[in-house]
């Protein structure tokens, strides 16, 4: 019999976690001590070296990673949607306490503060 082994790795820290809970454990310490730098997918030589972390989540204690960057846009994009309907335009990032925008300025303040890429619109 073959036990399923699920590895969960930290792009921030470097660290492999074998089980989930050791992982989700992990996951409240960042939420906890947010990095200011969000949103910095990277890859090299095809190879994720970085990881997108949301501010929305981020902002309520939960620790949501991506790894594909269309999936982590799409949602932000629900986020933001959100905040528009309700003209709320305050940086979502717990370290950060921004309030000016409207929303041309918050994407635009996501994008070079915390490297959110992707939201600017042309």
């Amino acid at each position: 019999m073959t036990l399923p082994i699920r590895a969960f790795f930290c792009f921030e820290c470097a660290s492999w976690f074998n089980t989930e809970i050791d992982w989700h454990v992990h996951c409240i310490e960042h939420a906890r001590n947010p990095s200011l730098i969000c949103g910095f997918l990277m890859t090299f030589d095809g190879l994720m070296a970085a990881a997108g972390r949301c501010p929305y989540c981020l902002k309520l204690g939960i620790y949501h990673h991506f790894l594909d960057q269309t999936k982590y846009i799409n949602h932000l994009e629900g986020h933001m949607g959100q905040c528009e309907t309700l003209g709320d335009f305050w940086c979502p990032h717990p370290k950060c306490e921004l309030q000016a925008f409207d929303m041309r300025e918050l994407r635009q303040h996501l994008d070079q503060v915390h490297l959110v890429k992707g939201l600017l619109k042309v």
